[in-house]
């Protein structure tokens, strides 16, 4: 009987000190989580705060799909402004791989787009991530079909807020955004969502009439 309960404190002792062992790993996980989510959101506001300028409608009058004026007298809404002005000089000086930006007002869409294999913007891992081109489209986006991707992070950030339109009002609040390059400003007019597989042919790097 000694015996016995001895092995049954043992048994005991070694599932505690197991689920303590499981408790401060999953702490430390969650914790380094937080940690990295923060530290991504206070650079994500720091490179906005370096590179991005609110540009008021006057400084625009308008701008179309290809770049020219197109006098629709868009207007600021909500607190963020409907124009902003990326200063990638500075931006690629410091992020060479990026390619673009992509802006809508009011929605926390507000990323820089780089095109690299490595995961994060300067190079570093981050499971936040960041957005990107596809490598196999032209860094320029004259490809017939550029592919952006980004994650559909739970905190609701990234490619998140995609999932809202959804919501026919907040498509009519958000209906179009902003694409910028170092020598182009387009504005993407929103016309179609779809959930779909990862091998749909809505993958494709060119366009046809078949």
């Amino acid at each position: 009987m000694c015996g016995k309960r001895k092995n049954g404190k043992a048994l005991y002792y070694g599932v505690l000190v197991l689920l303590l062992g499981v408790l401060v790993f999953s702490s430390v996980k969650i914790i380094s989580y937080m940690m990295e989510k923060k530290a991504s959101e206070r650079n994500q506001r720091e490179l906005i705060d370096q590179v991005v300028t609110p540009v008021t409608p006057s400084e625009t009058d308008g701008i179309d799909n290809s770049g020219t004026k197109d006098n629709t007298g868009d207007t600021t809404t909500g607190n963020e402004p409907d124009y902003i002005s990326v200063d990638f000089s500075t931006l690629q000086a410091k992020y060479p791989d990026v390619v673009g930006w992509l802006y809508c007002a009011n929605t926390g869409l507000n990323y820089p787009i780089v095109q690299t294999a490595e995961e994060g913007g300067d190079g570093s891992s981050n499971k936040n991530g960041t957005v990107f081109l596809d490598w196999r489209c032209n860094s320029d986006f004259t490809s017939q079909n550029n592919l952006i991707y980004g994650h559909n992070m739970k905190t609701g950030r990234m490619f998140a807020p995609i999932v809202k339109y959804r919501d026919q009002s907040f498509y009519d609040a958000h209906p179009y955004m902003y694409l910028y390059t170092p020598n182009q400003l387009y504005k993407v007019n929103l016309f179609a969502g779809m959930v779909t597989p990862h091998d749909s042919t809505v993958y494709s790097y060119s366009l046809s009439a078949d």
